[in-house]
């Protein structure tokens, strides 16, 4: 199971004891979108039974992950540092839609892309 949500108050959390049980002893969780869409404790609870097989990310709840969390210690998890939106293509893909924004909001046009706080 892959997650692909913003974080807002609706989402934070949404994967939690309840998901995690109606997982497959076989799901894999792929987390690369908000690290608070997953409830971290209920997850290492789950992984450390075998409720779900393995679990994966690019995003943790509190970064950089604290290195006593119990959760890197599981040898099904798998956590990069936040590293996997740095391709070239993105930077360059953001300066695009930057400057897409900015020639907007000059011309007195609404932007196309706002990131609403959390």
């Amino acid at each position: 199971m892959t997650l692909h949500v913003p974080l807002d108050p609706t989402t934070r959390g949404m994967i939690s004891t309840a998901e995690l049980a109606a997982m497959k002893s076989t799901a894999v969780l792929i987390n690369t979108c908000r690290g608070a869409v997953v409830d971290e404790s209920a997850l290492t609870a789950a992984l450390k039974v075998g409720q779900i097989f393995g679990f994966g990310a690019d995003v943790t709840e509190v970064e950089p992950i604290d290195p006593e969390s119990e959760l890197i210690t599981l040898p099904n998890v798998v956590i990069t540092p936040h590293l996997g939106g740095r391709a070239v293509e993105c930077g360059i893909n953001a300066t695009r839609n930057a400057v897409a924004n900015a020639e907007r909001i000059a011309r007195g046009e609404e932007p196309l892309w706002v990131v609403e706080p959390v």
